[in-house]
């Protein structure tokens, strides 16, 4: 029996956006960011780890891509230490960055539903970050090990969740997503090194373990927007323009997708 056109009931699909780590790379989630404003297309939940939970963070407590482009015209990477520091650095003066734009606010006041990704060493497994104050949160998820000391959450020593979840597909569908767009802004990860140095056996090591756990992550998208980055270091702002316009080309040719869904 055919149910009577009045009686069905016409279910919106909810929409998650997971956003990817790769440190300066991070730049170019404003350009996808953009080019999702630019056609109308709006997330119900949100989730990002290290760079990409800075992104997720801004967006979610109200930021345009205008206002994120503004936050990068801004930012130095190399004010987040002092001069004569040396690694493990603490993670206090990206909090104040985030603050500095967000406020101090807590999870229960962004616009939109939002989980950093972090590591606790204490225990070897990721975390879900979705309580309490979102940019000590948002450190968190961005405390790359030796380079920064870990965050202390809830008694958690927390570093960057990359270690385990770069791309966090998966958790945007926890939270209640139908459908999920990833923006893996370093799938050119999984180099490794010929040097001996430690710091370039740290990145090496850190990389691969990255793109295993890529894989994953990418095997719960839906659509998966990777824009060519290749050219670009992970650790300088060198080129960041091009970044973000990167990012706003690749999503740009997803568009049509994402309205699909």
């Amino acid at each position: 029996m055919t149910m009577p056109f009045f009686f069905r009931k016409n279910k919106k699909r909810t929409l998650g956006l997971a956003l990817g780590g790769g440190a300066t790379k991070g730049f170019a989630h404003i350009g996808a960011i953009k080019a999702f404003e630019e056609h109308d297309i709006k997330f119900d939940y949100v989730a990002g780890t290290s760079a990409g939970a800075i992104a997720g963070a801004l967006y979610c407590a109200g930021a345009t891509s205008q206002d994120l482009i503004n936050v990068a015209h801004a930012l130095d990477p190399k004010s987040l230490r002092h001069a004569l520091s040396l690694p493990p650095i603490d993670t206090v003066k990206l909090e104040n960055i985030l603050r500095t734009h967000i406020g101090d606010i807590t999870f229960d006041n962004l616009k939109i539903p939002f989980i950093a990704v972090a590591v606790d060493l204490k225990e070897g497994a990721q975390v879900y970050l979705k309580s309490g104050n979102v940019a000590k949160a948002v450190s968190a998820s961005c405390a790359i090990p030796f380079f920064f000391r870990p965050v202390i959450i809830d008694n958690m020593h927390l570093v960057d969740g990359g270690l385990l979840n770069t791309v966090p597909s998966e958790v945007p569908k926890v939270m209640g997503a139908d459908k999920v767009v990833a923006v893996d802004v370093n799938s050119a990860r999984g180099y490794g090194t010929d040097s001996l140095r430690i710091l370039e056996i740290i990145g090496a090591t850190i990389r691969i373990m990255g793109s295993v756990n890529a894989m994953m992550g990418k095997a719960h998208a839906d659509i998966l927007i990777e824009p060519n980055l290749k050219e670009f270091k992970a650790t300088s702002k060198d080129g960041y323009e091009r970044m973000i316009e990167r990012g706003y080309q690749a999503a740009k040719a997803s568009i049509k997708q994402i309205q699909n869904i």
